[in-house]
């Protein structure tokens, strides 16, 4: 059996699709005759349970009665009859239902596979022979009689003998006709392409598709045949008049040969494909017709266009070339994986191996068809590549020939302009904006001893910030006799009181004596803590000339940690330090702690922090979480919630043959519903904030791809950063996601992909991506408009539709 030669005909294929969908209710019939058959034989066995209990409650035979002991053997009957039974029904349950179920899931996605490639090759194959070569060649036509006209033209204008009036007629009828040997050359291709495209339709496209659909129809009965049996084996009837009748069954399913289950058919439906259509060259007769038939002309008229064409196929078998060997290594790493899990099982039954293998043997097919379709075009674009560059070749050193003879003019002019093009880079970055002002809590402390602990060293007080920024201090002083102590950001160990007083805050240095003392201005003191204290209690001011008292204690807020709640270990190196994996002692819990460099500028440590404001203000599942932040001494830390599992890129490439659909559009919804918080957020873009928020957004993409850690998203700056571009490499990161971790582009430097981009170029549909979330989803979110893609909001609600259908 031979679909491929057979079944190539338009009736065949509208059999295929009948047969198709008789299959699909034939599935559906068992599906409800095993789950009628598990109900009744479960209420049997319960049945029989119940029976067989009532049967031997009776107190034991007064004697040895062989009666008795004979009604014992019946009553242990019942009972393992009716263990039988519950067995059967929960293998029936397990097994044999769920491989149903499973089998009707797989022809109708096989039938939608079918029916969807079939009318992309056979639309076509339409388009290229007839709707493109019809078009080509009435405009050749009408190019031929507008040379006919300018000819007569300019003959009427010679015989004249008027000089502007033979110039005019002159420099049409070299125009017109550059046109018509132009539209010469499109026609020849056309021809030829159509020539080639129904050939490689006919031999290679459409019977690899349909050879595909064999294959994966014959496996299906393989699978259909285990399932069968298995039910038929448990269950088979205790009676013996029902034996018989069983035996028979059993034996048909027995007999069952995949390999020759569809000879009825093709010996019903088979036909073959419609003839050949003429697909010849139709010469010109007039101007035309003194243009080589079929082959391409070359002269000075149509030098140019000739090289273009050349250059445009030069640059189309490259892409091709790279597009065959990307779908060569697909091809081989799904056989890989295929011969993998056949190694796994190879204990087991050759039947089992076709049941684990069924589900991913649709993807090879795929792939040998997309393998298939572009060798053929690689073919077919050597062929007319070689007849243009053969053309440029033979003509070597020389000049072209006058493509169209003129008598001389005295005077003649050509004008010639020049175009200016400008490029609009269309491919938006991912990286977010984001200002956001987070009010810190404060505490005013009236009793003394509870502000100034003495049992406490001096960086473990409520009101010791750490190295904040100065700016920082200045927002968090609000009111007159607000105070807080601080780091130096300017000498690293060297402590600063800050205070508010007149409206004005002041910031003062902690001296140090020459025997070990503490001072502002007055009297020394022994400890820090006991200057600060004396200032506090006493009401005394810090100096006569400010005369700033210490009144309200501004106090640290829940996301102030020290030093000494983490215990690190490295886990790599990030754009301001390293970032490590700690223990969070006083919860006992790991986390993820980023280091400010000790030996950055202050601007630099500014911005570290700016992160950790901006994370405050976020709680979302698919946002990574701030633990807090340790700035009681350097360096400073920012301590958030560590994300278990690795790289996502790894894991994705370690698992690709393990990982389902429905797993990969759970990651994207993931990532969807954190980046539509950010969105929910209205965050707006601030300047002085645009790296900070650059760094902040590759810690968010850590949870809102999942838990698996993180990925890199390919952002090419395109001038402003808005929600839209985010929702265009949130696309960009679904790509890499349904390709398990793939370069996206692939062997495209960034100014090659931007041109493509430019010209309408747009990845393609991954083979484990859905049709609808390549088309509702990724499609719109590269809308070259801006405007005309969808927010993450309605984002989130179309991937948890396709979710669904997945379920």
């Amino acid at each position: 059996i031979d679909f491929s030669s057979t079944l190539l005909g338009k009736p065949s294929h509208d059999a295929l699709i009948r047969l198709q969908d008789y299959e699909l209710k034939f599935l559906e019939i068992i599906r409800k005759t095993v789950v009628g058959r598990i109900e009744h034989d479960r209420k049997y066995a319960n049945s029989l349970s119940q029976l067989a209990n009532t049967s031997i409650k009776i107190e034991n035979a007064m004697y040895g009665s062989p009666l008795y002991n004979a009604w014992k053997e019946i009553a242990h009957s019942l009972s393992q009859t009716s263990l039988c039974l519950k067995k059967s029904t929960d293998f029936l349950q397990s097994s044999t239902l769920d491989k149903v179920v499973a089998l009707t899931k797989d022809k109708t996605a096989l039938r939608k596979y079918y029916i969807e490639h079939r009318e992309r090759i056979d639309h076509k194959f339409v388009k290229t022979i007839y709707t493109e070569l019809d078009k080509k060649h009435s405009n050749y036509i009408k190019l031929e009689n507008d040379v006919a006209q300018a000819h007569k033209a300019y003959d009427a204008a010679m015989e004249k003998g008027k000089l502007n009036p033979m110039e005019k007629a002159q420099d049409k009828y070299r125009k017109t006709t550059m046109k018509l040997h132009h539209a010469h050359n499109d026609y020849t291709l056309q021809v030829m392409e159509a020539q080639l495209h129904q050939h490689q339709y006919r031999n290679a496209v459409l019977p690899e598709l349909l050879s595909g659909i064999q294959e994966m129809q014959v496996q299906s009965v393989e699978a259909l045949k285990e399932a069968l049996h298995e039910f038929l084996t448990h269950s088979s009837p205790c009676r013996a008049e029902l034996v018989s009748a069983h035996k028979e069954a059993e034996n048909a399913v027995i007999n069952i040969d995949p390999n020759t289950e569809y000879q009825g058919f093709v010996d019903s439906f088979s036909t073959p494909l419609e003839p050949e259509a003429m697909v010849t060259y139709e010469a010109g007769k007039g101007e035309a017709a003194q243009l080589a038939a079929g082959e391409i002309v070359l002269n000075n008229l149509s030098m140019q266009g000739v090289e273009h064409l050349a250059q445009g196929f030069q640059d189309d078998l490259e892409q091709v070339q790279i597009e065959i060997d990307d779908l060569k290594q697909t091809l081989s790493n799904t056989r890989r994986g295929n011969s993998s899990v056949q190694s796994k099982h190879k204990q087991t039954l050759v039947s089992k191996h076709v049941w684990i293998l069924m589900s991913k043997q649709l993807e090879c097919v795929s792939v040998k068809r997309q393998l298939t379709e572009q060798e053929n075009l690689q073919h077919m674009m050597q062929n007319m590549h070689y007849v243009v560059h053969n053309a440029i070749q033979k003509l070597g050193d020389n000049d072209p020939p006058v493509g169209l003879h003129l008598t001389e003019l005295d005077s003649i002019s050509t004008a010639s302009g020049s175009s200016n093009f400008e490029v609009k880079n269309t491919m938006e970055g991912a990286k977010k904006h984001i200002t956001l002002i987070i009010s810190t809590p404060r505490t005013l402390y009236d009793n003394h001893k509870s502000v100034m602990n003495q049992s406490k060293t001096i960086r473990e007080q409520t009101w010791f910030h750490g190295t904040i920024p100065r700016a920082e201090s200045l927002r968090l002083l609000r009111q007159d006799g607000d105070f807080l102590l601080r780091e130096s950001n300017n000498a690293k160990g060297e402590l600063v009181l800050s205070a508010k007083a007149e409206g004005q805050v002041r910031h003062f240095k902690v001296q140090n004596t020459d025997n070990g003392m503490y001072r502002f201005e007055g009297d020394n003191f022994t400890s820090i803590l006991n200057l600060i204290s004396h200032h506090y209690t006493k009401r005394e001011p810090v100096t006569k000339k400010t005369n700033c008292l210490l009144i309200n204690p501004v106090c640290k807020d829940k996301w102030q940690l020290s030093h000494d709640d983490v215990s690190r270990e490295n886990l790599g190196k990030g754009n301001f330090g390293e970032v490590s994996k700690a223990l969070f002692i006083r919860e006992n819990i790991y986390v993820a702690v980023k280091t400010c460099k000790e030996d950055v500028d202050q601007n630099t440590r500014d911005k570290f922090l700016e992160e950790a404001k901006i994370l405050k203000g976020y709680d979302h599942d698919n946002i990574v979480r701030l633990i807090g932040v340790c700035t009681d001494r350097q360096p400073i830390y920012i301590v958030m919630e560590y994300v278990s599992g690795g790289d996502l890129v790894k894991y994705l490439r370690q698992n690709a043959d393990c990982l389902l659909t429905q797993h990969l559009v759970q990651f994207c919804h993931d990532a969807c519903r954190g980046l539509a918080y950010l969105e929910e957020k209205k965050c707006i873009h601030r300047e002085t904030s645009t790296r900070v928020v650059t760094e902040l957004h590759e810690m968010l993409r850590q949870q809102a791809i999942g838990v698996f850690g993180r990925t890199n998203i390919p952002t090419i700056i395109a001038g402003r950063f808005t929600t839209a571009s985010d929702v265009w490499s949130f696309s960009i990161l679904s790509w890499e996601i349904f390709n398990c971790g793939a370069q996206p582009y692939p062997r495209m430097t960034n100014h090659t992909a931007k041109e493509k981009v430019e010209k309408g170029y747009r990845m393609p549909q991954p083979d484990r991506c859905p049709y609808s979330y390549y088309t509702e989803v990724m499609q719109k979110a590269w809308e070259y408009d801006a405007k005309l893609r969808p927010r993450f909001s309605e984002l989130v609600v179309t991937i948890d539709r396709v979710l669904r259908t997945l379920s």
